[in-house]
């Protein structure tokens, strides 16, 4: 805990310097969404996570991501998907409030909420295994809650970050995460409203991103969790539609759209064969069933 104090009084010193401290950084691209003026959810988003229809929930209050007890050990990632990809210098910010946390000896493994940045890089598929930054509100593994920064990336010169959480007792807040160049700087504020403190800052990647992801987690069988998402917000140098980009909520995976299409145009194509097939033989298409 004083490790953790001693560097945050540290960096205090440059968080007025730094990117992403406050708004005053103009940036070319600006996206914003508040999920309280769209409860029936929005095309941009795309849900993931086990029994994501059910977890997921797109409210008047906002959206919300509410895990259940007797999930996985450390359960996968819930929540959504925003399928842009970012380029350059960027700042990412979310609101959130957690309705509620299970106590720590529910939860061995971290309970969290994350803002999670993984890198578009070639070859990498799943966002558990791509290079990334993520930066959590959770509930610490040792006891009491914290928010927490990560990094984590396949170049040798950018190793696995180990560090120690900044313990809080807010149950409302924001993240963000500001890139300048290769580095990564992370902030959070106690309350939606409170002042933005610098947690750290990284070496990370000048890659694009390839998406951007709100997603909680539990890390017990015992452990449930809830917490409602208010908005994110998206400066940068650009921002345009992934690559990737997946079906809207509640839809078939991406790969299955095109496959199905491929399907019915096919099927299409036979019916018509075999239409001017039999005109060409002289026959009729066989009379409609009369109504009985």
């Amino acid at each position: 805990m004083k490790v953790a104090i001693l560097g945050l009084t540290l960096l205090l010193g440059c968080a007025l310097a730094a990117p992403g401290a406050d708004s005053a950084t103009e940036y070319p691209q600006e996206y914003y969404h508040a999920f309280k003026e769209a409860s029936a959810g929005s095309p941009d988003f795309v849900r993931i996570g086990p029994e994501a229809l059910e977890c997921v929930k797109f409210e008047p209050e906002g959206l919300r991501i509410t895990l259940p007890r007797g999930r996985l050990k450390m359960s996968p990632n819930t929540g959504v998907i925003l399928p842009f990809a970012v380029t350059g210098d960027f700042e990412i910010t979310t609101s959130f409030t957690i309705l509620q946390a299970p106590q720590a000896k529910q939860s061995p493994l971290q309970t969290r909420f994350t803002l999670f940045v993984p890198l578009a890089t070639p070859g990498e598929t799943k966002h558990g295994k791509m290079s990334r930054a993520t930066l959590s509100w959770r509930v610490a593994e040792r006891g009491g809650t914290e928010f927490f920064p990560f990094v984590f990336h396949k170049n040798a010169n950018v190793k696995r970050s180990k560090w120690n959480g900044s313990s809080t007792k807010a149950n409302s807040g924001r993240l963000r995460l500001a890139r300048q160049g290769r580095d990564v700087f992370f902030y959070a504020s106690e309350g939606v409203d409170g002042s933005f403190t610098l947690l750290r800052k990284h070496p990370f990647s000048d890659q694009d991103v390839q998406d951007v992801l709100l997603v909680a987690s539990t890390g017990g069988p015992d452990a449930s969790f809830d917490v409602r998402v208010l908005d994110v917000r998206i400066r940068a140098d650009s921002v345009s539609t992934s690559p990737a980009v997946a079906q809207p909520s509640g839809s078939s995976p991406g790969w299955l759209t095109p496959v199905l299409l491929s399907c019915l145009a096919g099927s299409v194509a036979l019916g018509f064969w075999g239409l001017f097939r039999r005109r060409g033989r002289g026959q009729s298409p066989p009379p409609a069933p009369h109504p009985s």
